[in-house]
């Protein structure tokens, strides 16, 4: 092999060797990342609830602190408010329910009180409790939608990511609170699996979901390794291509 190839090699697949270990640190940073996400969220829905007793809401000065901390809340629904987002369940398409809740100290917040699917979109199908209800859950801050997901449309009432802010100002919240409730079935264990008849409406989320993503801390070991091998079968291709292997 003449100079010139071997410099054209060398370049090649010394690329290939940073680019692929570089690929593969980064999966080895999202997996701690999460790792450390789940080990977190774990230990605060283990956590004894905050009981709203009064109109005093420590969230609001430490939202950070209180995420994804357990809370129960007394309050009404405004139901003629509530805001549908584009949500799938188990393969079933469908939406997550956000309605605005009034406690009962006057407080404002919104409620994310689980999924219905596609037939039961408009109200009037639906049996929603009127009245002083007692929702429990955990206290969530504003989604970060990813660079693919469309903005929130809320003039045509098309809504993607929750936005407190936004869907708070859509909703007329005059004095609403910078987080949000997560509703949680507490007493199921797991979601209900495509073709089980649903136990109740808006299904309601688990514990387990919030502790998941699509791309799991084990399955960012495998494409770790996946490029950690890549990079060193470029390396071996590198060192044979210096040698005038071939």
């Amino acid at each position: 092999m003449g100079l010139g190839k071997k410099v054209a090699a060398t370049i090649i697949f010394g690329s290939g060797t940073l680019i692929c270990a570089q690929a593969g640190f980064w999966q080895l940073r999202r997996k701690k990342w999460k790792e450390s996400l789940i080990e977190e969220r774990s230990q605060h829905l283990n956590d004894k609830p905050y009981i709203v007793s009064d109109d005093f809401h420590p969230w609001e000065k430490d939202p950070e602190y209180w995420n994804f901390r357990p809370i129960q809340i007394k309050g009404k629904f405004d139901h003629s408010k509530e805001m549908l987002l584009l949500r799938k369940y188990e393969n079933r398409n469908g939406y997550k329910v956000v309605t605005p809740m009034t406690t009962e100290n006057n407080k404002e917040i919104l409620v994310n009180r689980g999924w219905i699917p596609v037939d039961l979109k408009p109200l009037s199908k639906r049996k929603e409790p009127e009245g002083t209800v007692e929702v429990a859950g955990v206290l969530r801050l504003s989604e970060m939608p990813s660079n693919y997901m469309p903005k929130n449309s809320p003039e045509i009432g098309e809504w993607y990511y929750i936005d407190i802010d936004e869907m708070s100002k859509y909703a007329g919240l005059k004095n609403p609170s910078n987080m949000m409730i997560h509703e949680i079935n507490f007493e199921r264990s797991r979601e209900v699996y495509d073709g089980e008849e649903l136990t109740e409406i808006p299904l309601k989320s688990v514990k387990s979901e919030l502790i998941s993503w699509f791309v799991m801390p084990e399955t960012h070991m495998t494409y770790a390794m996946f490029w950690f091998s890549s990079s060193t079968i470029c390396l071996l291709f590198n060192i044979l291509a210096l040698l005038g292997k071939f």
